[in-house]
């Protein structure tokens, strides 16, 4: 099961994406199931992807403390990803989860191929 194109426009950075758009973005994601405790991401690491949480839950630590924890639907390290640059928090599977993925260059090379996507992502963004 893929995500919703409702559940893309949720997403801040993609809202605004017309059912074509979010069908053609949401082909380049795949689904990751993760089990609870799982660390997703490390703190100072190079943001190599970015992630789409559909279920389940995820938190953000600094150390031993847990700073947020987010809840379905909600991005996952899109700034990192879109602009490359180092991590700032730990993300670890708070409870059996599923994410969605994508690389930041999948992610790059296909903005650049559909600029129309392209222009909304970005302008979503500043």
């Amino acid at each position: 099961m893929a995500l919703t194109n409702d559940q893309l426009r949720s997403i801040p950075l993609l809202a605004g994406l017309d059912d074509d758009q979010c069908k053609a973005i949401s082909e380049l994601f795949e689904r990751v199931e993760l089990q609870a405790g799982t660390k997703l991401c490390i703190a100072d690491a190079l943001a190599s992807e970015f992630y789409i949480l559909e279920s389940g839950s995820v938190k953000l630590t600094d150390g031993d403390r847990v700073d947020f924890e987010l809840a379905p639907p909600a991005p996952i390290g899109e700034l990192g990803a879109l602009g490359g640059i180092h991590r700032t928090v730990n993300v670890i599977a708070g409870a059996d989860s599923v994410v969605w993925r994508v690389s930041r260059d999948a992610l790059a090379r296909f903005l650049k191929t559909h600029s129309d996507i392209g222009l909304i992502v970005y302008q979503n963004l500043t």
